[in-house]
């Protein structure tokens, strides 16, 4: 009993250092949304989880210890628990970053470097994606059909994806491959796995929703390459 109190005792100053020496920002990560907070708190060590919660309690008036604190901790660890949505689309950016990462190390070996490089910048596309999705960002379907992404820099205009022909972003970057394509890329190669599940369809149409998908970003690339040799005889 005596080692079991100085343990529990031993924690509750751990986690009472870990309170006045704070790192995270309540108030901010209260302002976040749901989504985002809940992106938020799946990054965080077992530690900032404590310091949150330690701020928290405090900051409502309860004698806190480190059997309450661990309670708590559970009970958000359950709330903000990704969901299939989130699995889904996750899952579906991380596969196409695998899968641009593995078509690039095939381009360098075959000497195709025009290819490779573009199979990186797609790579670097869906691993930027799959990082804000990770953090909370989420596209916001307008009227129009077209997404709405927030710009990860301060004070520049959002993003607006929509489907011309081939995807196109309003910012500067256009129909080139950038973070903002690829999210809603993934997103919808989720939906289609998700819808083709939830009706039973069996795995050669989730393999044709990937294929349509594979079918615009051929497109894609067959545009970059064009504009590449362009820009290659132009000079």
């Amino acid at each position: 009993m005596q080692n079991h109190r100085r343990h529990t005792d031993a924690q509750l100053d751990s986690q009472r250092a870990t309170c006045e020496g704070t790192r995270i920002d309540l108030a901010a990560f209260l302002a976040l949304s749901s989504e985002a907070r809940a992106a938020r708190w799946r990054q965080w060590s077992a530690a900032d989880k404590a310091d949150v919660v330690i701020q928290q309690l405090t900051r409502l008036g309860y004698a806190w210890d480190a059997a309450l604190v661990e309670t708590q901790i559970a009970k958000y660890d359950a709330k903000y628990a990704i969901g299939p949505i989130d699995q889904a689309v996750e899952g579906a950016l991380e596969r196409l970053a695998q899968e641009h990462s593995a078509a690039a190390r095939l381009a360098v070996a075959s000497g195709d470097k025009a290819h490779a490089t573009e199979e990186r910048r797609q790579t670097t596309a869906y691993t930027n994606a799959l990082i804000q999705y990770r953090a909370g960002v989420r596209p916001e379907l307008l009227a129009s059909g077209a997404w709405l992404l927030p710009s990860r820099r301060p004070g520049e205009a959002p993003h607006i994806v929509r489907m011309d022909g081939d995807w196109t972003c309003a910012c500067c970057a256009g129909a080139s491959m950038h973070w903002p394509i690829a999210l809603v890329i993934g997103l919808e190669v989720a939906q289609d796995a998700m819808q083709a599940h939830d009706d039973g369809a069996p795995e050669s149409e989730l393999a044709a929703a990937l294929e349509r998908t594979n079918e615009v970003l051929e497109r894609m690339r067959l545009r970059d390459r064009i504009c590449a040799a362009r820009g290659r005889y132009a000079a």
